[in-house]
């Protein structure tokens, strides 16, 4: 993805992929996060990737000063934000489905 930070398109599909910090890797065990953004859509993986992005940046500056991040936490923070992207597109296509049905319909690629 041109210019958007730690993610990469294998086969199609956009993937999330960071350097886990140096003074980390030993207590979390790995040395890099992955997760696909299961999206082949530039303009759908971006604002998620970023949104992954930030998230763990801010994750790992907390647990800097912690001795035991573990890789559950990693993964439930993913599936967080995940949630929240499914939410958000549900609430957004309720207040649009509940507008005029021309509107709705143009929304829904109909």
């Amino acid at each position: 993805m041109g210019g958007t930070p730690r993610s990469v398109r294998r086969g199609g599909v956009f993937y999330f992929r960071m350097a886990v910090p140096k003074d980390l890797v030993e207590v979390v065990g790995l040395g890099e996060v992955k997760t696909t953004l299961n999206t082949t859509d530039r303009a759908k993986a971006t604002p998620l990737c970023r949104k992954i992005s930030n998230d763990m940046d801010l994750f790992f500056a907390n647990k800097l000063s912690m001795t035991n991040a573990l890789l559950h936490q990693i993964d439930q923070r993913i599936r967080d934000i995940f949630q929240d992207a499914l939410n958000e597109g549900h609430s957004f296509r309720q207040v649009y489905d509940h507008r005029d049905g021309a509107h709705a319909t143009v929304l829904r690629g109909r």
